[in-house]
């Protein structure tokens, strides 16, 4: 006859015989199931009692691995797997949270108040209006966004560098730009900005582009005025207010008019010809000479005191006429009659001075010339003929064979 194995476990329960069980016998039959539960229940309380009794511990997987660990002043002991354990701090705060009785403890000990008990809201409209909900930080900047652009709030969007001439950006009305650089904003057509200066979108959905194609859509705030007088500039890089430049400044003036005085602080125009502005311009005495004509009259020479004042007499009553200049340089004759002016006798090369001619009562007088007198065109010129005519021949004596001449008419 065999006995029984035992086994040292604690079987959950024991097994109750049915009046339909059949008998059977042997280790695994249905009569020794009950046996079976009941002795290996026996043998492990057997073995209990015994370790205790013995005044250790059964061996268990946990405990093993609990008692390697080295404990030390506050520190926690958690499972990091099965059978495996570590420590964590564990401060004396968080004692004082172990040990609250309920979730209302906890929020006092964690300083959370009752804003920790209401219910995250993710509504962009913040519709509901409740205080039973705290509104997401999404829902709060949805909101915001949605306020600004609803009322078309400036809003700050940064800097623009405008010293490559950029185009304006896309923007809303309201949106805002400040300028780092200066340089030109909308392309290199656009307009002048200067750092600091603000700009401002003032229409919704404008594309970025050109100053041609989205320029009116913007304002510029100038942070330095461009063009503005400050009182620092009058008088240092503007003229100040002065009564001269006022009455100047009233003239009406028109082409080939030159502005004179008339009096104090009072101005007028009068003609100035094409001619005259070709004297003008002459850098010297010379100069001016040519372009009147008498480009030799005028060269210095030293006469005696008889020779300047004496105005001597030339008979008009016959032909040819011949002065003599060692008598004096100025003289003067009356035409009775039509005659020539001959090549004057005692000439001196720098010798200058007038022949006063003047026609008889009846008129119609004229004169030639001997081949030293030379005129400015190549061509002698024509006397006044009208009667008591008065012109004036200027000349001077270039060299013992040329005399340049030029005639002034009726001078009367």
């Amino acid at each position: 006859m065999a006995n029984l194995v035992e086994v040292d476990q604690w079987d959950a329960g024991i097994y109750q015989f049915e009046t339909s069980d059949p008998v059977e016998g042997g280790a695994d039959g249905i009569d020794n199931v009950q046996a079976k539960a009941l002795a290996n229940r026996t043998l492990y309380l057997k073995n209990l009692v015994t370790a205790l009794t013995n005044g250790k511990q059964p061996l268990d997987a946990t405990l093993t691995a609990l008692a390697a660990l080295v404990t030390s002043q506050d520190k926690l002991i958690y499972a990091t797997g099965a059978d495996t354990f570590a420590q964590t701090t564990l401060t004396a705060f968080m004692r004082t949270l172990l040990d609250d009785a309920d979730a209302a403890a906890a929020r006092t000990t964690l300083g959370l108040g009752s804003a920790s008990t209401l219910i995250a809201s993710t509504d962009g409209t913040l519709a509901g209006n409740s205080d039973a909900e705290i509104p997401t930080e999404k829902a709060v900047k949805t909101y915001v966004d949605g306020l600004i652009a609803a009322n078309d709030a400036m809003v700050f969007k940064g800097v623009i560098d405008c010293s490559t001439n950029p185009n304006y950006p896309a923007a809303d009305q309201g949106h805002t730009y400040r300028v780092s650089v200066a340089g030109k904003i909308g392309g290199a057509a656009g307009i002048n900005v200067e750092a600091g200066d603000i700009l401002l979108c003032q229409t919704n959905g404008t594309v970025a582009g050109t100053h041609a194609a989205a320029g009116e859509n913007w304002a510029v705030i100038q942070a330095n005025l461009d063009g503005a007088l400050l009182a620092t500039a009058i008088g240092v890089t503007v003229q100040a207010y002065d009564a001269t430049l006022a009455a100047l400044a009233a003239l009406v003036t028109s082409a080939d008019k030159l502005i004179y005085a008339t009096g104090a602080n009072t101005f007028a125009t009068t003609t100035l010809s094409a001619f005259i502005r070709t004297l003008l311009d002459d850098a010297d005495a010379a100069a001016a000479r040519t372009t009147l004509g008498a480009a030799g009259l005028a060269t210095a020479q030293t006469y005696t005191a008889a020779q300047r004042g004496a105005v001597g007499a030339l008979a008009g009553n016959s032909t040819p006429i011949t002065p003599d200049f060692s008598l004096g340089n100025n003289f003067e004759v009356t035409l009775s009659v039509s005659a020539t002016l001959a090549n004057p006798t005692n000439r001196v090369a720098g010798q200058s001075g007038v022949i006063k001619i003047i026609q008889d009562g009846a008129g119609s007088k004229t004169l030639a010339y001997g081949g030293y007198w030379k005129f400015a065109g190549g061509s002698a010129p024509t006397l006044t003929t009208t009667a008591n005519a008065v012109d004036v021949l200027a000349y001077y004596v270039e060299s013992a064979t040329r005399i340049t001449a030029k005639l002034t008419k009726d001078v009367k």
